[in-house]
């Protein structure tokens, strides 16, 4: 995970969850990466 210009997290979505389109499962990582 990166920051960029301070306040934004970055990261890569985990290529299974992508492949599967496990949308629930991508939008889980990004509610913790917002804390």
């Amino acid at each position: 995970t990166d920051v960029v210009n301070g306040s934004i997290p970055v990261t890569v979505i985990d290529v299974v969850d992508y492949g599967r389109m496990n949308g629930e499962k991508v939008l889980d990582v990004a509610l913790n990466l917002l804390g």
